[in-house]
């Protein structure tokens, strides 16, 4: 053989091992456990919004997480942009 056969023969064989390490790996991996089906802001499966929750900052929106139980929010009140709403109307709403 030649030296730059035998060298494009190694590089090919190094990139067929790899590709095969790819493709075990992709099927040895465990599955996806998207069991979760709260949709928090914590959540970032398919029923979270961790997403929305992220993009609203990133977009300069004041955005935080209610750490307390929902019994709390009653008689609180949220400005919106045409007014005030009471945030038990807006749960009762619902």
């Amino acid at each position: 053989m030649k030296p730059g056969k035998r060298d494009r023969n190694i590089v090919l064989l190094f990139c067929g091992a790899v590709l095969l390490l790819i493709v075990a790996a992709s099927f040895l991996a465990p599955p996806n456990d998207d069991s979760d089906k709260s949709p928090t802001t914590y959540n970032s499966g398919t029923a979270g919004i961790k997403a929305a929750y992220l993009l609203l900052g990133d977009l300069g929106y004041a955005s935080e997480r209610w750490e307390q139980p929902p019994s709390a929010l009653a008689g609180r009140s949220c400005t919106g942009g045409s007014g005030e709403v009471t945030s038990r109307s807006a749960w009762s709403a619902g």
